[in-house]
């Protein structure tokens, strides 16, 4: 079913809720835009409650972590919503801040949300991240040259 602009705003404003939080390695603010009961799945492994959030966020040690998305393709049925987007995350290592100083493509994919309404907005159940299945960041400069 097509949604609401309403409730379409309300979904994409939850998903770029997490991406911040997540860029910020703000466990609290990552557990704020999920249900209770909710789940990030990455790399096979999943996270759940404060604790699992905090995981999480720890996962990328001292990289500067940019997550991005685009193309969300938003459904509602009723109460709920799945999205589904292209996702990338980048990396800047801090040990690496004097030689690099651009973030290097360290995952290429798409994004698999559902979503609950929750009060006057919405709250994530599940966000399932699903890689590309080739070894696309072959594709990508690796260097700050551009050289591959």
């Amino acid at each position: 079913m097509r949604p609401t602009v309403e409730d379409e705003l309300s979904v994409r404003r939850t998903l770029s809720r997490l991406a911040r939080a997540l860029d910020e390695r703000d466990a609290a603010a990552v557990a704020d835009v999920f249900a209770d009961d909710g789940r990030y799945v990455a790399a096979g492994v999943a996270y759940a409650g404060r604790d699992g959030f905090a995981a999480l966020c720890a996962r990328h040690g001292d990289a500067i972590v940019t997550h991005a998305s685009a193309h969300p393709v938003v459904e509602v049925d009723g109460d709920g919503a799945t999205v589904r987007s292209f996702a990338m995350r980048m990396h800047t290592h801090l040990a690496d801040m004097p030689v690099r100083r651009t973030p290097v493509i360290t995952w290429l994919g798409y994004t698999t949300d559902e979503l609950r309404r929750h009060g006057d907005g919405w709250k994530l159940v599940s966000r399932v991240e699903l890689p590309w299945a080739d070894d696309v960041l072959s594709m990508f400069a690796t260097d700050d040259s551009g050289a591959r």
